[in-house]
């Protein structure tokens, strides 16, 4: 019996040392010696924590969780930094999770320390960081610590601004579980660490809201249209906001994460140390119901007349002289003072550049042109002396003979270049082809001479000659082509003249 009231008075002890530790933001607190914080995944986790220090042998120390998610360890004697592993059950489900203690103060556990430990750990499962028995190893989890917590801070950015914890730590933040704000965020997502990935859910919808590698979690895949709405806690935060900030404040400090105003309270920036009373959770709720509220954008304005502000400033000393001239023209003017257009220094930017926009010339397109008339002009300018006898000259031609007044053509110097190619493209003469033979012009088919009559009757003309030959056609394509068509395949052999056709063996041709 009076073993268990000393153990419980020790569990008293150190928990009460986590609370003034707590009460310091983390680290700053009476007891130097005190590694606290609170176990939760949305409800605290029933179980323990273990914690294990950097000695060149590491020592093990374990402690319970109670009720409310509260941890403690004294961990005088022990040498930093400390990384702890808690494991326990919350809702009916098994959790394992990891936090980091770079030395005595506050060191919560929750899903988002447990991806921060991963990450800085550079390794895929935060368990074999904590199993690891090298210290150099966790001394170095240590130094990434602060980098790996700015990435997933960054990368979440969205998903905690939804909850008022933008920007909050999630191991050194004070933290309650009591489903506000951080909490309230796992009691609504699901954060899951598996084979190096990590995955968050909207517990809902199961929409993913954010996916990816705990090495690159700047790389990661992120759906801010799955995040889902804090669903309304018990604590009303904008009415505590009105109640103990707002008379100070307005809107000014609307934004502020709950860190930011815990921070402000100990530190009693503008006196808002008569705000110690107020506890973790109404300090969450206030975060939360302010950083929604926005201040809606001014009204948009009424365009401006740049012609009305041209009328008012400038046309009365210069008319629609200086029409066109650029916004940065008008501004140097102004600002050189040149011809005392500096008395319009009260001009703003928008309305000097609307003046600018206003008066800009209206360019008027050319008019399209009528395509010239060669024949027209050639019939006005040509015909008299030449008819048709000059036609198919090129218009550089016809400009030579103008300029050197071939035949008294210098009195066309008159016309433009336009008119001259005119005249030329105009009356250029129109080739027609000749017309080509046909079969049968020159000699009749099959010709009525020559040495056919050597032929068998037996054989037709396309045997030698090739497909398309007959005696009343003959095969335009190969014909008139200079040489005697002969088909391949009859054996004739051009040398000696001879062909050993089966017809008539091997007699020579005279042809």
């Amino acid at each position: 019996m009076k073993q268990l009231i000393r153990t419980k008075l020790a569990v008293l002890y150190l928990f009460l040392m986590a609370v003034i530790a707590g009460c310091g933001g983390g680290g700053g607190s009476s007891s130097a010696n005190v590694v606290s914080g609170v176990a939760a995944v949305g409800a605290p986790l029933a179980g323990q924590v273990t914690l294990k220090d950097s000695s060149a042998q590491p020592r093990e120390k374990s402690a319970a969780i109670d009720q409310n998610g509260n941890f403690a360890f004294d961990v005088t004697g022990m040498t930093a930094p400390f990384i702890m592993q808690a494991k326990g059950s919350a809702g009916g489900t098994s959790h394992t999770l990891h936090s980091f203690a770079k030395g005595s103060g506050r060191a919560n556990i929750n899903p988002l320390s447990d991806l921060i430990v991963a990450s800085a750990a550079g390794v895929a499962d935060p368990a074999t960081a904590y199993a690891d028995p090298d210290p150099a190893h966790t001394r170095l989890t240590g130094d990434n610590l602060a980098a790996a917590s700015t990435t997933v801070l960054a990368k979440l950015q969205p998903l905690l601004a939804q909850f008022g914890i933008a920007g909050t730590d999630p191991i050194t933040a004070p933290f309650v579980a009591n489903h506000q704000n951080m909490d309230l965020m796992f009691d609504q997502v699901t954060v899951t660490l598996s084979a190096g990935a990590v995955s968050i859910v909207n517990k809902q919808s199961g929409s993913v809201i954010c996916n990816g590698s705990v090495m690159d979690l700047a790389a990661a895949t992120f759906n801010a249209a799955a995040i889902p709405v804090p669903a309304t806690g018990a604590l009303d935060g904008m009415a505590l906001y009105n109640q103990y900030c707002d008379g100070c404040h307005g809107t000014a400090k609307l934004g502020r994460s709950a860190l930011a105003i815990h921070s402000a309270i100990i530190t009693n920036t503008g006196g808002m140390g008569s705000l110690r009373t107020l506890t973790d959770a109404q300090i969450t709720a206030i975060a939360a119901a302010a950083a929604p509220v926005m201040t809606p954008p001014p009204p948009a304005s009424t365009p401006l007349d740049g012609q009305a502000l041209y009328t008012q400033y400038c046309n009365g000393c210069h008319g629609s002289a200086k029409l066109g001239k650029t916004a940065l023209a008008i501004q140097g003017a102004i600002n050189a003072n040149t011809g005392g257009m500096g008395s319009l220094s009260t001009l703003t930017a928008a309305q000097v550049a609307a003046i600018a926009t206003t008066t800009a010339p209206v360019v008027t397109p050319p008019p399209a042109t009528t395509p010239l008339d060669g024949q027209a002009l050639y019939t006005q300018y040509c015909n008299g002396c030449h008819g048709s006898a000059k036609q198919g000259k090129t218009a550089l031609a016809i400009q030579g003979a103008i300029n050197a007044n071939t035949g008294g053509m210098g009195s066309l110097s008159t016309l433009t270049t336009a008119q001259v190619a005119a005249i030329a493209t105009t009356t250029a003469p129109v080739v027609t082809p000749p017309t080509p033979p046909a079969c049968g012009s020159c000699h009749a088919i099959p010709p009525a001479n020559g040495k056919h009559a050597y032929h068998s009757t037996r054989a037709t003309c396309a045997n030698c000659h090739g497909t398309g030959y007959s005696t009343t056609t003959v095969n335009a394509a190969t014909h008139a082509n200079g040489v005697k068509n002969l088909a391949t395949s009859i054996g004739w052999n051009s040398t000696n003249r001879t062909c050993s056709n089966s017809c008539h063996g091997t007699k020579a041709w005279g042809i």
